[in-house]
């Protein structure tokens, strides 16, 4: 199948609409969850722990099991990494995980793990996982940022504490409460900025300077 370009933004292949759309996709629960900075960085921590549990399960799968009953078996692992992602986010992360269980579990739905995979089949397991360290941390980059647009323009505080219950609970206002856009924290919203932030991923990463810079 021909190799897209899946959340590495600086790499030498350019982004495809075909790419955006499946990340696009992969990202729907996020628009969800992510409604502030501490969000983004606790679902990209888990989303992060299911992208490289998928790796080590296709991999042992095509690696051992009969070709006729790898679909299965992939598709009973893939259950078997975001009900163990789940579980996690139970004991680590409990507030958050209570407050989201069903978005956790719609992990399985995205199309990153199987598609990188079948790109990538050849490579060897540490290439792939590297590979796929990679495709985390812009995933983390990216949430990062829609986070932060969101919360900060949605409600002019930032809050931290809610999720990383380890760390002291605090809400610092920004200043500028009264000229918040509250819709930025609705689903319309998130969907908003989200476009927004694709279409100048694609801006910036197709034949511009700044993408040529990175690679």
């Amino acid at each position: 199948m021909e190799k897209m370009n899946l959340f590495n933004f600086f790499g030498k292949r350019s982004l495809t609409d075909q790419a955006l759309a499946v990340m696009a996709v992969s990202l729907l629960p996020a628009l969800f969850v992510v409604k502030g900075i501490e969000g983004a960085f606790v679902y990209s921590i888990l989303l992060t722990l299911y992208l490289v549990l998928s790796v080590l399960i296709q991999t042992f799968v095509y690696k051992f099991m009969p070709e006729k009953m790898r679909e299965v078996l992939v598709l009973v692992g893939l259950v078997v990494s975001v009900t163990a992602v789940k579980l996690i986010a139970d004991v680590v992360f409990y507030n958050f995980a209570s407050l989201n269980s069903t978005y956790l579990y719609l992990m399985i739905l995205n199309p990153v793990p199987v598609l990188f995979f079948k790109q990538e089949e050849e490579l060897p397991l540490s290439n792939k996982l590297y590979e796929m360290l990679v495709k985390a941390v812009n995933i983390l980059v990216l949430l990062l940022v829609f986070g932060l647009l969101r919360e900060i323009l949605g409600s002019a505080t930032l809050t931290f504490g809610a999720y990383l219950e380890f760390i002291p609970s605090k809400v610092i206002d920004l200043g500028f409460t009264k000229y918040a856009i509250g819709v930025l924290l609705n689903p319309l919203g998130a969907f908003l900025i989200f476009g927004l932030l694709l279409a100048l991923i694609k801006l910036l990463s197709k034949d511009s300077e700044v993408t040529q810079w990175f690679t």
